[in-house]
């Protein structure tokens, strides 16, 4: 079922974007902290036939001392030094596509999301914080890495949070030519062979926090990345960004 999978496609790779750009409200706190609330998302997908789409979806944040679970990914502090916080994880990547998508696609092998592990890094300044990660597949799906790196600035206004980002990451040439590139035996006519190469795409956004009161909160976050050639050369491929946005309403407790 096509529609059930994309469904699920949509509103996870969103959350992840909710999870990674929204500050943590917990302060040196080992008290179990639940975020959960109704929210909808708009993002788009680059490949040939696919229109962006909307939906609403549920935002749910779990945080318990050193451990965090955000939308579909989970991490685990493993070491603090001052500034400095080095940390495991575990994130669901669910790029890919069903042959079904599109028209474009029919003749392509499914490409299938799966479980990324890696570690991340990240340093906490006054105004910000810097985050490095990398992570690589688990379920021998694209069999290989990514690494990311981005910037985000708090600005604190009274009651309101605003925090632009910007990163980039970089896809090693396994990952890009199992979800962008054309076997031999899927070749057609108007698509030919496709091996993908390392990409590294930079992406940019905003977002922002606003607290209503104690334990309700109204959130946002819109994010645009700009896709490598050896990504938007693809011939499964006509769009050269991925876009994305939600909004939300979520209650601690």
């Amino acid at each position: 079922m096509p529609f059930r999978k994309n469904y699920f496609i949509w509103l996870w790779m969103l959350l992840t974007m909710f999870c990674i750009f929204q500050p943590s409200e917990s302060v040196a706190s080992q008290e179990d902290t639940w975020r959960v609330g109704p929210g909808v998302v708009i993002t788009s997908k680059p490949y040939k036939g696919v229109s962006e789409k909307v939906y609403p979806i549920p935002f749910i944040v779990y945080e318990s001392g050193p451990f965090e679970f955000r939308g579909i990914s989970v991490s685990y502090e493993l070491l603090e030094i001052e500034q400095w916080s080095f940390y495991g994880l575990l994130s669901w990547r669910f790029d890919g596509y069903d042959s079904g998508d599109s028209i474009a696609l029919t003749g392509m092998a499914d490409r299938d999301a799966t479980l990324d592990a890696g570690f991340g890094l990240t340093r906490t300044f006054n105004w910000g914080t810097l985050t490095f990660s990398g992570v690589a597949d688990t379920m021998n799906k694209y069999q290989g890495y990514e690494l990311s790196a981005d910037y985000s600035l708090f600005f604190p206004a009274g009651d309101w949070l605003f925090f632009p980002f910007v990163g980039a990451a970089y896809q090693n040439s396994d990952l890009v030519d199992y979800y962008y590139g054309v076997r031999p035996n899927e070749v057609r006519p108007g698509r030919s062979r496709y091996d993908g190469n390392s990409a590294i795409n930079w992406f940019s956004g905003a977002g922002f926090r606003y607290k209503i009161d104690d334990n309700w909160r109204l959130i946002g976050n819109a994010q645009y990345e700009w896709l490598s050639n050896e990504i938007s050369g693809s011939p499964i491929v006509d769009q050269t960004y991925n876009i994305s946005a939600v909004l939300g309403l979520t209650y601690q407790f």
